[in-house]
């Protein structure tokens, strides 16, 4: 995935992860499900305005569990 600093600032924990894993190249491993990854950084662009959860009842816990993980409360609510 790619994305901006200004895009990880609205995390505050996929920041800081972001500030510690850095590899040689500058990129950043993020050892999280890639399947609801992208779902994460399109809240965190878009808002909850422009977000439209999961229609599969087993991809929206899963993306509930991401977004507590990551500590994103409006997330976890919009997604139910």
């Amino acid at each position: 995935f790619i994305t901006t600093l200004s895009t990880l600032r609205t995390c505050p924990k996929l920041l800081a992860m972001a500030s510690r894993r850095r590899m040689a190249d500058g990129t950043v491993f993020v050892d999280r499900d890639a399947r609801h990854f992208l779902e994460v950084l399109n809240f965190l662009r878009d808002g909850p305005e422009m977000f439209q959860p999961p229609a599969d009842d087993d991809a929206r816990r899963a993306l509930i569990r991401e977004a507590t993980f990551f500590n994103l409360p409006a997330l976890a609510e919009c997604a139910r």
